[in-house]
């Protein structure tokens, strides 16, 4: 991670103060090494960016980041030299359009809002498309939709190491033309009360910053490396795509097991047990179906092979038989043997008996692996090795037909 290049991506609109804001809680407050600067806004936000002044809104150089004499972005460098080089021009602002090319001045109606958040996504997914880069993306500026659509943006395309966050100013100080970051010598700056129509003097050396992690979900794989997803130009069909690959990863995780045909349906890939098989894995099937995932081997009992059998029987023959009836189905005398070495209460019996049955689960995960299903959602399986011989099925959506 060293080795990466560190990026930060703002999106931001007439109060440019925020990159800044945010620059200084990263590379000071933090000692992170930033490399470069990003910015996606609308025209307006860009001229407030390079000149300090939007069209019929006016403003000041002062208010800049870029300008070339009094942009705040040169100050804080003037400021920090121990941040080093930070590349920050006018190529590193991206421009909103509209479908004809023409740059969007501010985001107003439905429409704009939308291409809005397609051109967000493609800017992102750009972006993270090349490892050597990290991202630190701030939702601090800009519209609300513009916000929200880079947090969705990262959703989407977001690796481990990058980050989002939102930064926090002290009410004094937040959104005030004046303020752009706490130099490192502190100056007096005016704050006006709207409401009692007051203006006093308050000094930088009380501000404080901080940037507020903002915790996303990481859904990079679901779709982006999705042939379709590829080929999604925005954000609808992006979303769309990425959903799709997570319903078929949920599909993949039920199970549906088919009591009559003694076998498990694993989207759309048949299972097919022995009676041997099908019946110790019918078993916990049903203990993982009463709540219970995970099960000592000695807290089976004599009524679970029975009511298994039963049930077995009954669903593949429509024959209604008890325990005792067991010798008339010869391929079931394995369960009366193995019953008998549980019940002993002889060690040396019960190592008999998990013998056995560590055999039957082997053949089970062999049979789930050849139809290349991750048999450890589905399987009888040691739990996380607290307990010795605790089995259980960690799948908790399950299917069962009779």
């Amino acid at each position: 991670m060293e080795n990466k290049r560190n990026i930060l991506l703002c999106v931001a609109g007439a109060t440019p103060q925020i990159i800044t804001e945010t620059l200084y809680d990263l590379a000071i407050q933090q000692g992170k090494k930033i490399d470069e600067i990003r910015v996606i806004t609308t025209l307006d936000g860009r001229d407030k960016i390079m000149t300090g002044i939007i069209k019929q809104r006016g403003g000041s150089a002062e208010e800049s980041l870029l300008d070339s004499e009094k942009g705040q972005f040169f100050n804080f460098l003037r400021d920090y030299p121990q941040v080093g080089e930070i590349e920050f021009n006018e190529t590193k602002i991206a421009l909103l359009r509209k479908r004809d090319g023409q740059t969007l001045e501010d985001i107003r109606t439905p429409e704009e809002n939308e291409l809005a958040g397609d051109q967000i996504c493609e800017i992102v997914r750009e972006i993270c498309r090349d490892e050597n880069t990290r991202v630190f993306a701030s939702a601090a500026g800009g519209r609300k939709t513009m916000s929200i659509y880079l947090t969705l943006a990262m959703s989407l395309f977001g690796r481990a190491e990058d980050a989002l966050s939102h930064v926090l100013v002290s009410a004094d100080f937040e959104m005030n033309k004046q303020f752009f970051y706490p130099p490192p010598t502190p100056k007096m700056i005016s704050i006006f009360n709207p409401q009692t129509k007051e203006t006093r003097q308050v000094s930088t050396e009380t501000a404080e910053i901080y940037l507020a992690p903002i915790p996303f979900i990481r859904l990079r794989g679901t779709g982006s490396d999705n042939e379709k997803f590829g080929e999604a130009r925005n954000y609808g069909e992006m979303v769309t795509e990425a959903q799709k690959v997570l319903d078929i990863r949920e599909k993949e995780y039920d199970l549906l097991v088919d009591v009559k045909k003694q076998s498990a349906l694993v989207s759309g890939r048949r299972i097919k047990f022995t009676p041997r098989e099908f019946f110790f894995y019918w078993i916990f099937i049903k203990k993982r179906l009463q709540g219970k995932q995970f099960v000592s081997l000695k807290e089976l009992t004599a009524p679970d092979f029975h009511s298994a059998f039963k049930e077995i029987l009954l669903a593949a023959k429509n024959e209604d038989v008890d325990w005792d009836e067991i010798n008339q189905f010869p391929q079931y005398n394995f369960a009366e043997v193995m019953l008998a070495q549980l019940e002993s209460g002889h060690e040396k019996e019960f190592g008999n008996f998990r013998d056995a049955f560590s055999k039957v689960v082997t053949l089970i995960a062999n049979k789930f692996k050849a139809k290349g299903v991750d048999s450890r959602y589905y399987l009888v399986s040691t739990d996380d090795g607290t307990a010795s011989y605790r089995m259980g099925i960690a799948l908790e959506k399950i299917t069962t037909e009779k």
